[in-house]
């Protein structure tokens, strides 16, 4: 048998703030990068940055959700100190 791929869950994010940051890597060449925060369920906001020529609302989406499965998926060390 093949394995189905299960779709995968919707997901609501509030966008909280979108900024432009302009640096100049190279002189007189500009780079601007989108800082995105947003926040999802009980979580606390969190920030990704795009690079603004990649910056597309498919695009977008996809890297929230990346950083979103990435958080779910971290498991916090314990230590007696």
């Amino acid at each position: 048998m093949y394995a189905v791929a299960k779709p995968k869950e919707k997901l609501e994010v509030e966008i909280l703030d979108v900024r432009d940051v302009t640096t100049y890597p190279t002189p007189g060449q500009a780079f601007v990068t989108h800082i995105v925060t947003y926040r999802h369920g009980d979580m606390p906001p969190h920030t990704i940055f795009i690079r603004a020529e990649e910056d597309t609302p498919e695009n977008r989406a996809k890297i929230i959700r990346e950083d979103i499965e990435k958080t779910r998926a971290f498991k916090p060390a314990r230590m007696t100190v």
